[in-house]
């Protein structure tokens, strides 16, 4: 789980901006911050292996080919070494948390690492259940930004817009005018693995830029000029 808040504090520019906003459109600050808020859940979902949001199937396919080799590479190599890997969802579950499969060696005649006979059946339903949640994580942080009532975000790619809307996103207001703040609720399992450190900041850096230009852009159908 993940979870980001957007706020405003200490930016005497775009508090003003959100001032302009209010009296121009009638609409609260609260509501402006929203708008910055849904501009940093759709960057958030930009920034994350495979970044991008649209219907590119060279992103769909990346995603697809690091759940087969998880499937394939982890736990193909280690089937059969190791007592948890009698099952191949928990051995999944347990690449997904630690990068690798955690149990007791076992050896056969000469001390030979011994490997089981690997299920191919079993390997191919595993894989294929995984590809299918391919773009479930970025499809939460869509849900999250488009849960908070300001607008819906547009231009997703099908293998994302599957998932949106399927719980693992959410997104919760508290205070109010220029002291709210917007929390970005992300419940996607193995989140961390996904999304690094680096690519959240990012995220936020764009999602702050992009939404100030969406205020602005707003405040201009009304008043016929920029902010």
């Amino acid at each position: 789980m993940m979870k980001i808040k957007v706020e405003v504090k200490g930016d005497a520019d775009v508090k003003d901006l959100l001032k302009k906003f209010e009296k121009a459109t009638g609409k609260s600050i609260e509501t402006g911050i929203k708008e910055m808020a849904m501009s940093t859940a759709r960057a958030l979902a930009t920034k994350m292996q495979p970044y991008g949001v649209g219907g590119g199937g060279k992103a769909k396919k990346f995603q697809e080919n690091i759940e087969k080799q998880i499937v394939q590479v982890f736990i193909g190599v280690n089937l059969g070494q190791y007592g948890e890997t009698t099952n191949l969802e928990s051995a999944h579950r347990s690449v997904r948390r630690r990068g690798r499969v955690k149990g007791e060696r076992m050896t056969k005649e000469g001390g030979r690492r011994w490997k089981g006979i690997i299920d191919e059946d079993q390997k191919k339903r595993l894989i294929e259940d995984k590809q299918a949640k391919a773009g479930r994580a970025k499809a939460a942080w869509i849900t999250a930004g488009n849960s908070l009532g300001v607008g819906k975000i547009t231009r997703i790619g099908r293998w994302i817009d599957r998932h949106v809307g399927k719980g693992y996103g959410a997104s919760y207001v508290t205070g109010r005018n220029l002291r709210a703040k917007v929390e970005l609720e992300n419940r996607t399992p193995y989140l961390s693995y996904l999304q690094k450190e680096r690519d959240i900041r990012a995220a936020l850096k764009e999602g702050r830029e992009k939404g100030i230009l969406r205020l602005r852009i707003i405040t201009k159908k009304v008043l016929g000029k920029y902010a």
